[in-house]
């Protein structure tokens, strides 16, 4: 679980690097990517720690019950999320997994014991809950996407579309399938490369079978598909 999570956090931090070059061009060279990637990351751990001892000492203090415990979990989940995307402008991913990993390993033991219980159960049903809304809405907007790319009268390639809204060109369906493998093949080598780097971390002792798949299994998630959303925005 920590392997996935750092690497999905490293993913969102790469992300905004290209989002902000590629998208919104701005222009920053190669020191300027690396500084603006240590940043998000140094500056995300930092504020992952910070408010993990600020909910922890909450939840010693003032917290009798699981309701209010929930209540200060999730508004630390969110305030944590909007201080660092927002205000900050650091890694509110990875700030997330500090203070999530953090709670998950000593710090639901900070509520009383008749509210660690019912914070982990609620905790699990709104992680559920999220997640299945976000490929829900994953699938609205793909369908969405799919009915406008392809020409009805047409099932030679997909038309591109430019600001204004309308079609400017036609993809061919050739092309468009090899893109898609040479994207697919990409994918694979970058989490090939993922592993490497967190092997001596996290892999030590696994077998062959279990690396494998650890390597296939982190190629799904709602992560990624709430990356796309973003992007089709």
């Amino acid at each position: 679980a920590g392997e996935a999570l750092s690497s999905q956090a490293s993913a969102v931090a790469l992300f905004t690097v290209f989002n902000r070059v590629g998208f919104e061009g701005e222009s920053l060279g190669w020191l300027d990517c690396l500084l603006l990637t240590a940043r998000l990351l140094a500056g995300g751990l930092l504020l992952g720690r910070l408010a993990l001892g600020c909910l922890r000492r909450l939840l010693a203090r003032h917290v009798e019950d699981a309701s209010e415990a929930t209540a200060c979990t999730l508004a630390a989940t969110y305030g944590t999320f909007l201080l660092a995307e927002k205000v900050l402008r650091v890694s509110g991913v990875l700030a997330l997994v500090v203070l999530g990993l953090g709670m998950a390993r000593q710090g639901r033991w900070s509520a009383p014991p008749r509210a660690a219980q019912g914070l982990q159960m609620a905790n699990e049903q709104i992680a559920k809950l999220a997640e299945s809304a976000i490929f829900l809405v994953a699938g609205a907007v793909s369908f969405r996407g799919l009915t406008r790319l392809f020409d009805p009268g047409d099932a030679d390639g997909i038309f591109e579309y430019g600001a204004s809204g309308k079609p400017h060109r036609q993809v061919p369906a050739r092309d468009l399938a090899l893109n898609a493998l040479m994207l697919y093949g990409v994918v694979f080598a970058v989490r090939v490369a993922m592993l490497a780097l967190y092997c001596p971390l996290v892999l030590k002792g696994m077998s062959r079978k279990e690396i494998t798949l650890t390597w296939f299994g982190g190629l799904r998630g709602a992560l990624a598909l709430a990356l796309a959303l973003d992007r089709s925005r």
